[in-house]
């Protein structure tokens, strides 16, 4: 290793950025041969799109908050295509901005999980020793607590709001994502390129950030992809328990909480918003598989 120049090294290290541009694109094309996992993108970019555009699709003060007393328990119609609820609130309006609401949590919560967790897990793998015991023991003493009960907990502390929800969820789902990272950095932290950063003056925080962790972005993406079905589970549930987003903000969860007591009346209220949920993470599931089938070497054919 001493004898490589400089320039040799940092001809190895383009090298090695190229070629992981290279198995990103391969996988790209393994993923779009699965009929599965594209329908499942296609899903995720309408409801993505839904939640960008909800303002240009409904008013949010009239179909979605604004009681109307006379158009309550409305069943679907020309009118209203989904029905009205309890309040005589537009169904499917209150669906497009829970849509935006329920992702906006999601995705927030998961890139909380993501840099806490990735930093966590890379600082472990990487010093070892007992700055590795320190972090995993309290990630243990973390992820012995079911996720719905620390969320739950930590929700109730801060109150009922989207922020809260985001840090509830966010942190529940560390432990997890501290672990993968850790696991998978202990398979590279003692390959080539590392010893070609140091060598190249890199101290061991730029070694974490630009050469160890771009190599662990597989697994990282393809299970925070699947977290994200999980956090909007878990943000209709404490929706529905009235422990998240006050109401009448309209939120999956809410809705489902909100026409419970009309499930022999007017089933419409709660069955379009379970559609949403069922739709949604059966959509990001399907990616997520897609995504572990073209990134995981040992799954290629």
């Amino acid at each position: 290793m001493s004898e490589r120049t400089a320039v040799e090294i940092g001809t190895e290290t383009v090298v090695a950025t190229r070629k992981r541009v290279s198995q990103f694109s391969e996988a790209w094309s393994r993923m779009k041969r699965s009929k599965s996992a594209m329908v499942g993108l296609i899903i995720m970019i309408i409801l993505i799109l839904i939640a960008i555009f909800a303002d240009v699709l409904v008013d949010y003060e009239v179909d979605c908050v604004t009681p109307d007393l006379a158009n309550r328990l409305q069943v679907p119609s020309r009118e209203h295509i989904l029905g009205t609820d309890a309040f005589g609130r537009d169904v499917l309006a209150r669906i497009i901005y829970g849509t935006r609401i329920s992702l906006v949590v999601a995705f927030s919560s998961v890139t909380l999980s993501l840099v806490i967790g990735a930093m966590l897990g890379s600082i472990a793998g990487f010093y070892g020793g007992k700055i590795e015991n320190i972090i995993m023991r309290i990630t243990d003493v973390f992820a012995a607590i079911p996720n719905l009960l620390m969320a739950i907990t930590i929700a109730t502390a801060l109150g009922q709001s989207i922020f809260s929800m985001i840090v509830a969820i966010g942190i529940a789902g560390v432990p997890a994502l501290a672990r993968i990272v850790r696991a998978t950095v202990l398979t590279v932290k003692d390959q080539d390129f590392v010893e070609a950063g140091r060598a190249l003056g890199g101290n061991n925080m730029q070694i974490i950030l630009f050469h160890l962790l771009p190599n662990c972005i597989a697994p990282i993406i393809v299970q925070s992809t699947l977290r994200v079905a999980g956090a909007i589970l878990s943000t209709s549930s404490l929706c529905f328990l009235g422990i998240g987003i006050k109401p009448p903000t309209p939120e999956w969860g809410n809705m489902l909480a909100g026409g419970r007591d009309f499930l022999r009346t007017a089933q419409h209220i709660t069955l379009y918003p379970g559609l949403a949920i069922v739709i949604t993470i059966l959509a990001i599931n399907l990616m997520g598989d897609g995504l572990r089938d073209a990134l995981d070497p040992k799954l290629r054919r």
